[in-house]
C-alpha cells in the first residue's frame, strides 16, 4: 500500500463542482488528504497513481455513471492488488434493483442527498481507521518479512558457526552452510536424521544427547562442550549451545535451535600454550633454583670471608654472625649461647632489618628470657640438637607463649610471620642457638631456608669456636709472655751480681797467679754472657709482640763493614771452622747496625752450629738489580731441614725441633723468630730453602733506605 504522505487519502467523485465543495467543507480535516475529481475517467486515473481509504462516487453522472465507474475501479483495484471501499452518493430515489446492481458494483454503503455532516463523518472515520490499521499491518508485516529474511540471510551465509533447527524429537529440521563445512553432511543427506549422528558412541550409549535436550526443554537452554563427530569420522572438539523454541502464544515446544563452533584449533592452542606455558615455568623454576643456590653460595663465600676476619675476636663474631643473616636470611636474627654453668641460654648478639624496632627485640630478651625447661625455642633446640621450623606465627600460636599482657604486647609489636632456630653444633656439644625471623615482609620459610641456615649455623658455628678458642690462647699466650718479661727482667739484676763478682774474684785469681781458678771463673763470666743474650732475646720476643715492637735505631750503615765485624769475631770464637765472606767493597743503606748484627750473627752461628764441621760456612751480600734491593744469603752443608719445619721455624721456641743436636746447643729457640721481627721492622724480607742436595740457605732482603724512621 503506497500513501504519499501521513495523511489518509480520500476520493470525491462527484460532476457538480458545488457538491464536491460540500463534501470537502464536512470531511476537511489535518487527518485527511481530500482528492476532488469530477468524472469517473479521473476517478480511474487517480485510483491508477494510489490506494485510498474510502472512495465517495455520484451515482448519476454523465458519460460514465458510478456503476459503471465502480465496476472499473473494481476490476482495475483487483489487478493492482488494491482494495477501493466506495460509498455511493445520490439526490435521487432510486429503485430496488439498482440498489443491488450499485452493490455488486463494489459499493459498501449508500447514502441519500442531503447528506447528515455527523453521519457522513462517522462512516468515513470508519474506512480511514481501518485503512491506518491496514497500513500498519501492512508495515509490521513488511518489516517481519525482511529482518525474515535477513535472518535467513545470515544462518545460510555463516560458515564458522554451524547453526540449524531439530524438530522437537531431535531430528534435523534445517541445516546451514557453516554446518555442511564444520560436519561434512549436505543439507540433503542430514536433514531428517537424528541429532545423535554428531556425537561419540560413548555418548550416545550414555544418553548424552537426550539429557540435553532435557536439560534445554526444562531450562530453556543448555551449553556444553566436548567430542562431537564429523561425516568421515574425525572428532572435533565443540561448543555447543541448544535453545527451546515456543510457540509464542501458546508456549508449546516447537523445536530447537543448536548452534555449534569448532574450538578444535584453540583447544590445541590452549593445549600447546599450557605446554609451553609448563615448560617456561619449569625452565623459570630451575633458574630461580640455579640462581637461589648460586646466591646462597656467593652468600655462604662472603659469610665465610667475613667469619674468617673476624675470628680473632670472640665478642664481634657473634655481632657478625647475626648481621650477616639480616636481611638475606631474616627480617631479625639473633644468637643465644648456653654460658658455662648457667641454667639457660642468654642472647648475645641481635640484628634487625628496621633499627628502630631492635629495642623492642632487645626488651623481649631482657625482660622475658627463655624459660631453661621450654618446649621450644632455642632451650630446647640446644637440648636436643635438632632445629625448628615454624612457617607460619600464627596468633593462637604467639598468644599461647606470652606470659602476660605486656609480653604480648611486645610480640604483636614486632609484627612476627614466620621462624626457625638451628643450633650452633660444636665439635663436642651443642653451645647455641641462631633464631631467624621473618617479620612484617611478608616471607615465609621452607624446609630448603632450614637446610641453608643449618649450613649457615654450622659454619658460624665453626668460627665462634675458633673465636673461643683464639681468645682462651691469646689470653694464655698474653699470660706467658708477660710472665716471661717480668722474669727476663728480674733475672737481669742477680745475673749482673754474678757476672761482677766473678770478675772480681777473677782479678785476684790473676794476682795470686792461681790458673785453674781463673779457668773457673772465665767459664762463669762466659756462661754469664751467655745467660745475658738469653735474657735480651726474652725481652726482644716481648717487646716484639705487646710491647709495641722492637726499638730501631736507623743510621747510615755500610753493611760490608758489619758483616766483616761478625765473621771476625766468629772466626775467632770458632777457630776449626772455615767461614767465607763474599762482599763487594761497600754496601752503604739506611739500617739500624745493632740490629743486623744480631740477624747475621744469630744466622752464621746458627749455620756453625748445624752445619757439617769439615763444608765451610759462606756469607754472601750482594746488591739486586734492578730491585735496587741488597740480599745476604748464608749457607752450610749438613742435614737438610724438613718442609714441614721449614713453614713455622720462623715461630717462638721452634729451636729444639730441628735436630738432636738442639739438645746439646744453648739457647731458646728465639733467635730466628727475633730475626725475622728485626727484618720485617727494615721493610726486608728473611727466607730459608734446604734440601739434600744443596744444603741449607737462609736468605735476607732489605730495602736501601728502611721505610721504618730514626725515631724508632
Amino acid at each position: 500500500m503506497e500513501v504519499s504522505d501521513t495523511r489518509t487519502p480520500i476520493l470525491l467523485v462527484d460532476d457538480q463542482r458545488a457538491n464536491l465543495l460540500a463534501l470537502e467543507a464536512v470531511l476537511g480535516s489535518p487527518a485527511y488528504e481530500l482528492v476532488s475529481v469530477t468524472s469517473g475517467v479521473d476517478a480511474l486515473a487517480e485510483l491508477e497513481r494510489r490506494e485510498f481509504a474510502v472512495i465517495l462516487l455520484d451515482l448519476q453522472m454523465p458519460t460514465m455513471d458510478g456503476v459503471e465507474t465502480a465496476l472499473k475501479m473494481r476490476e482495475r483495484a483487483t489487478k493492482l492488488g488494491r482494495r477501493a471501499p466506495i460509498i455511493f452518493v445520490t439526490a435521487i430515489d432510486i429503485d430496488r434493483e439498482r440498489i443491488l446492481r450499485a452493490y455488486s458494483s463494489g459499493a459498501v454503503d449508500f447514502m441519500q442527498k442531503p447528506l447528515e455532516a455527523a453521519v457522513l463523518k462517522a462512516k468515513v472515520s470508519v474506512f480511514a481507521e481501518l485503512y491506518r490499521a491496514r497500513d500498519r499491518f501492512e508495515s509490521e508485516r513488511r518489516a517481519t518479512e525482511e529482518e525474515a529474511r535477513r535472518f535467513r540471510l545470515l544462518v545460510e551465509s555463516v560458515k564458522d558457526y554451524a547453526i540449524f533447527i531439530l524438530d522437537p524429537k531431535g531430528f534435523v529440521a534445517t541445516w546451514n552452510a557453516g554446518a555442511e563445512r564444520i560436519k561434512g553432511y549436505t543439507a540433503g543427506e542430514i536433514i531428517g536424521k537424528y541429532f545423535a549422528i554428531f556425537y561419540p558412541p560413548e555418548d550416545v550409549a550414555a544418553g548424552k544427547c537426550e539429557r540435553e535436550l532435557e536439560v534445554a526443554t526444562r531450562e530453556g537452554r543448555l551449553e556444553d562442550e566436548g567430542w562431537r563427530l564429523r561425516k568421515d569420522g574425525s572428532r572435533f572438539w565443540a561448543n555447543v549451545t541448544i535453545t527451546a523454541l515456543r510457540d509464542p502464544e501458546s508456549g508449546a515446544l516447537v523445536g530447537f535451535a543448536k548452534v555449534t563452533r569448532d574450538l578444535t584449533a584453540r583447544v590445541q592452542n590452549e593445549a600447546q600454550l599450557r605446554h609451553l606455558a609448563a615448560e617456561k615455568a619449569a625452565f623459570e623454576a630451575r633458574a630461580a633454583a640455579e640462581n637461589e643456590q648460586r646466591v646462597r653460595r656467593e652468600f655462604l663465600a662472603k659469610a665465610g670471608e667475613a667469619l674468617m676476619a673476624s675470628t680473632l675476636d670472640y665478642r664481634g663474631t657473634l655481632a657478625t654472625v647475626a648481621r650477616l643473616a639480616v636481611p638475606d636470611l631474616a627480617d631479625w636474627c639473633s644468637v643465644e649461647l648456653l654460658e658455662p654453668g648457667a641454667a639457660g641460654p642468654s642472647q648475645v648478639a641481635l640484628a634487625h632489618a628496621d633499627p628502630s624496632k631492635v629495642h623492642y627485640a632487645r626488651e623481649l630478651a631482657e625482660r622475658y628470657p627463655p624459660e631453661p625447661n621450654a618446649p621450644r625455642g632455642a632451650p630446647q633446640v640446644i637440648r636436643s640438637g635438632k632445629s625448628e621450623l615454624y612457617p607460619e606465627l600464627s596468633a593462637a600460636l604467639l598468644e599461647a607463649g606470652a606470659r602476660d599482657v605486656e609480653h604480648l604486647r611486645i610480640i604483636r609489636a614486632l609484627r612476627l610471620e614466620s621462624a626457625m632456630v638451628v643450633p650452633l653444633s660444636g665439635r663436642d656439644c651443642v653451645f647455641g642457638a641462631m633464631t631467624f625471623i621473618y617479620a612484617d615482609s611478608g616471607r615465609r620459610y621452607t624446609e630448603s631456608d632450614l637446610s641453608f641456615a643449618e649450613e649457615f649455623a654450622r659454619r658460624a658455628a665453626m668460627a665462634i669456636e675458633n673465636a673461643q678458642a683464639h681468645s682462651t690462647l691469646s689470653s694464655v699466650l698474653e699470660f706467658q709472655e708477660r710472665f716471661v718479661a717480668i722474669l727476663g727482667h728480674d733475672l737481669r739484676n742477680p745475673l749482673s751480681a754474678i757476672d761482677m763478682g766473678a770478675g772480681v774474684l777473677r782479678q785476684r785469681a790473676e794476682r795470686a797467679q792461681d790458673s785453674d781458678t781463673t779457668r773457673v771463673l772465665d767459664r762463669m763470666k762466659a756462661s754469664a754472657r751467655r745467660m745475658e743474650r738469653m735474657i735480651e732475646q726474652i725481652l726482644d720476643l716481648t717487646r716484639s709482640r705487646i710491647a709495641g715492637g722492637l726499638e730501631m735505631r736507623v743510621a747510615e750503615t755500610d753493611l760490608c763493614v758489619t758483616l766483616s765485624a761478625i765473621v771476625d769475631e766468629l772466626r775467632a770464637a770458632n777457630p776449626s771452622r772455615t767461614i767465607e765472606l763474599r762482599c763487594p767493597p761497600t754496601l752503604i743503606g739506611m739500617w739500624d747496625r745493632d740490629r743486623l748484627e744480631q740477624v747475621f750473627s744469630n744466622l752464621v752461628g746458627n749455620a756453625i752450629s748445624y752445619g757439617l764441621v769439615e763444608k765451610p760456612v759462606t756469607l754472601a751480600a750482594r746488591e739486586e738489580v734492578p730491585d735496587g734491593l741488597v740480599r745476604v744469603e748464608v749457607h752450610n752443608e749438613g742435614p737438610p731441614i724438613s718442609e714441614e719445619l721449614q713453614a713455622k721455624i720462623f715461630t717462638p721456641f721452634r729451636r729444639g725441633e730441628l735436630d738432636s743436636k738442639a739438645a746439646h746447643t744453648a739457647g731458646l729457640g728465639l733467635g730466628l723468630y727475633i730475626s725475622h721481627a728485626i727484618v720485617a721492622k727494615h721493610g726486608g724480607e728473611i727466607g730459608v730453602r734446604s734440601s739434600s742436595a744443596e744444603g741449607t740457605t737462609f736468605w735476607v732482603t732489605l730495602p736501601r733506605r728502611t721505610t721504618t724512621s730514626p725515631s724508632e
